[in-house]
């Protein structure tokens, strides 16, 4: 079963230095993407398409990769907040 994921990325750039999420790789059931330094630590949330949280995280490097193998085909929604902000 293919699984297709769509990454929402909210952007503010007031918080958040250039591009501070940069999705590397949504293949098959996996989404793959690297941060900047100052990201490193932020709290993500993963949501299915009702709004319902379905993981959480914190980001403990700059590269992350979230599977959804164990997840119905979908859209998907990926929330990185640290300091107030959200991506």
């Amino acid at each position: 079963m293919m699984l297709v994921a769509v990454v929402t990325m909210m952007i503010n750039t007031a918080a958040f230095a250039k591009n501070p999420v940069k999705v590397i790789s949504k293949s098959n059931d996996v989404v793959y993407f690297k941060v900047t330094s100052s990201m490193v630590g932020a709290s993500m949330v993963v949501f299915d398409e009702t709004g319902k949280m379905i993981y959480s995280a914190v980001l403990t490097a700059k590269k992350t990769i979230v599977d959804f193998y164990a997840e119905p085909s979908g859209s998907y929604t990926i929330r990185l907040k640290k300091n107030g902000e959200e991506e």
